[in-house]
């Protein structure tokens, strides 16, 4: 008779079950996750970054501003104007 920790061995060394295809005319649900960026001194290509990320998903951004000073602060403001975007200091 197999114990417990057999069990459990066998189910993780089991072949993962496929993930079932959206139904037919449905797309795939985007919106099931929240994108955390920590950000310190971030240049200002990070802001064109963002923007291509919130496009390729309908779940927000959070961006983390890691004591980056005033120096920083029109980038961390650009992304604040970004729809679906947040900036949390």
């Amino acid at each position: 008779m197999k114990n417990k920790r057999d069990n459990t061995m066998a189910k993780l060394e089991a072949e993962p079950e496929p993930v079932p295809e959206p139904e037919a005319g449905r797309e795939a649900d985007k919106s099931c996750c929240c994108i955390v960026i920590p950000a310190y001194e971030p240049p200002g290509a990070f802001v064109p970054y963002v923007k291509e990320l919130l496009s390729c998903q309908e779940g927000p951004v959070l961006v983390v501003d890691d004591g980056s000073g005033e120096t920083f602060a029109p980038v961390f403001r650009a992304l604040e104007r970004l729809p679906g975007c947040r900036v949390q200091c």
